[in-house]
C-alpha cells in the first residue's frame, strides 16, 4: 500500500512540476494511451528536435504515467496472489478419506504424529529428508523447529511456521471437518 501511495505522489510531482498554465478543460491525453513506451520516447525526441518543449514534456509524462500504471497493476497482482495463497493454505479435509501427508525438511526438525492417543511417528528428520504417509483424519502433528518443515495434506499446504509458538514448535490438528 505504501508503494502505491509513493508512486501516486511521484506521478503527481512529475506532472505538477510542469510550467504553470491556465487550467482549461481538455480531454485527458493520458487516458487510452495505446502507444508503447519506446514510441512515446521517440515522439519526445522528435518534439525536442523541433523545439516543442511542452509537447516533449507531455510525451515524457505519458511514459512516467505508463510505468506507474504498470507498477500499480503488478502490485495489485501480487496482492491478489498473496490473498489466493492465504486462501489455499487452509485445510480442505474430506471426511474419513485416506489422504497423503507429505512433509519435507529444509532443516533438522522433529515430528510427532498422533491418531487419537496412538503415537504413529516420533522421529528426528535431517535436512533434505521427506516423510510420506497416507492417513485419515482426525490426527495431530507436532513439529519441532517448525521453520524447517514444509508440507501438504492432499492438495492443501500446511504452514507450520504460521502456527509456531515462541519455541518454534507447531501443533496442528486435522479434524474431519
Amino acid at each position: 500500500m505504501a508503494n502505491k501511495i509513493l508512486i501516486i505522489i511521484v506521478c503527481f510531482l512529475i506532472i505538477s512540476c510542469n510550467k504553470a498554465t491556465e487550467v482549461t478543460e481538455q480531454p485527458n491525453k493520458y487516458e487510452n494511451n495505446i502507444k508503447e513506451d519506446y514510441e512515446l520516447f521517440e515522439n519526445a525526441n522528435q518534439e525536442l528536435q523541433e523545439k516543442n518543449y511542452e509537447e516533449a514534456i507531455s510525451e515524457l509524462d505519458k511514459i512516467s504515467i505508463s510505468i506507474a500504471m504498470k507498477e500499480i497493476n503488478l502490485l495489485e497482482k501480487l496482492e491478489i496472489n498473496a490473498v489466493e495463497e492465504e486462501i489455499f493454505s487452509e485445510f480442505q479435509v474430506k471426511t474419513g478419506e485416506l489422504t497423503l501427508l507429505s512433509l519435507s525438511f529444509t532443516q533438522d526438525s522433529w515430528i510427532e504424529i498422533y491418531q487419537g492417543t496412538k503415537q504413529l511417528i516420533y522421529r528426528l528428520f535431517k535436512v533434505d529428508e521427506t516423510l510420506e504417509i497416507s492417513i485419515k483424519p482426525p490426527f495431530k502433528i507436532i513439529a519441532g523447529n517448525a521453520n524447517g518443515v514444509s508440507g501438504f495434506y492432499g492438495e492443501s499446504r500446511i504452514n507450520f511456521t504460521k502456527v509456531a509458538n515462541k519455541l518454534n514448535v507447531s501443533f496442528i490438528e486435522i479434524d474431519n471437518e
